[in-house]
């Protein structure tokens, strides 16, 4: 980023601007007063909000039909959503691809992309869409990483590009910066204009946004702040294939090709398979509850067990929050996610 894009960015991103303050009415999905009148298992429902309070959830949302089914914890608090940033991006990028802003199977040497250890010319071979499904091949340190990813990072130059998924933030981070040279549009502004503005999201506000710089790297990464009832309308989106009131918001070509399983990731459960920057359900052999993880069920997952997952089979979107401002706070592993899961899809019957 330039001295002048950075100064620019910097005064928009200290405005104070929510973007449904002044044009929407209400927050947009319905809420349910009674569950079980809707269909829901009596029996199942105090369950959900035990194991809530047991992982010392923030917040808990369940939306089936486009209704608000259950609603635990303070909705209205922003946290970071740490790597649920990847699928935020991910949704502009097949925004501005369907405008022809932007050709994903560009290389990195046509994009002029390098970094402070330069890049090899097999490297520089790797593609935009490489990078979208952590197959990139470079394995350069990268903003952001936590101790595990920088530790499973594979040796640089050990595999060429496409050949391996690599969970790898250097690839998210360039893409960010793709999307920007591509665009000429800060990330954070884009999604305000694109997503928040449209579906009505009562409380992204850009003041919260930022980037992140650490000094390995050129790329920075570019967190977001948001809320559960937010993050709620981002799945419900992507759930009712890109059309929101009748506008489609992303073109369903892209979510389509977004959930496509282009790697095995796992070997069970909600992160067994990756699309593009959203995990998938590949396969679930844990049953639990009398029931399993229906395949096709995809989510955007971040660093502590914050969630956003879209199970199109029964029509249902979920968002966990954790308060991983408390640096000592409780953290949700993936199995315990995906144990409320199987709880909260089993209170169906």
């Amino acid at each position: 980023m330039t001295l002048l894009r950075s100064l620019v960015a910097t005064a928009l991103l200290s405005s104070n601007i929510v973007y449904a303050s002044n044009s929407c009415h209400g927050y947009p999905l319905e809420t349910i007063s009674d569950p079980q009148v809707a269909g829901w298992n009596s029996k199942k429902l105090p369950q959900i909000k035990s194991m809530y309070d047991n992982i010392g959830s923030a917040a808990l949302m369940v939306v089936k039909g486009g209704k608000v089914i259950l609603s635990h914890g303070n909705i209205e608090k922003d946290y970071n959503v740490h790597s649920i940033r990847k699928s935020f991006l991910t949704a502009l990028i097949g925004i501005a691809e369907d405008r022809q802003q932007i050709d994903l199977d560009k290389t990195m040497a046509d994009f002029g992309i390098d970094d402070k250890i330069p890049l090899s010319e097999i490297e520089k071979k790797a593609t935009f869409r490489q990078l979208i499904k952590a197959r990139s091949g470079i394995y350069h340190p990268a903003a952001y990483e936590t101790d595990a990813m920088a530790a499973a990072r594979p040796k640089r130059h050990s595999h060429k590009p496409g050949e391996f998924w690599y969970y790898n933030n250097w690839d998210f981070n360039v893409s960010g910066r793709l999307y920007e040279m591509n665009t000429g549009k800060n990330i954070h502004i884009a999604f305000g204009e694109e997503i928040a503005k449209p579906l009505c999201m009562q409380d992204f506000d850009l003041s919260l946004m930022r980037y992140h710089y650490e000094e390995q790297t050129l790329y920075p990464a570019y967190p977001f702040r948001m809320t559960a009832r937010d993050m709620a309308l981002f799945g419900q989106l992507h759930l009712q294939k890109g059309k929101w009131q009748g506008k489609q918001i992303l073109p369903k070509s892209w979510v389509d090709e977004s959930m496509a399983i282009y790697s095995k990731a796992n070997d069970n459960g909600s992160g067994s398979g990756y699309g593009y920057m959203w995990w998938i359900t590949r396969v679930d052999n844990t049953p639990e509850y009398g029931t399993t993880i229906p395949t096709g069920t995809y989510s955007a997952f971040g660093y502590g067990g914050h969630k956003i997952t879209v199970i199109p089979e029964l029509d249902m979107v979920v968002v966990n929050r954790m308060n991983t401002d408390l640096k000592d706070g409780p953290r949700l592993s993936g199995d315990k996610y995906d144990q409320l899961l199987r709880l909260i899809i089993s209170a169906l019957n």
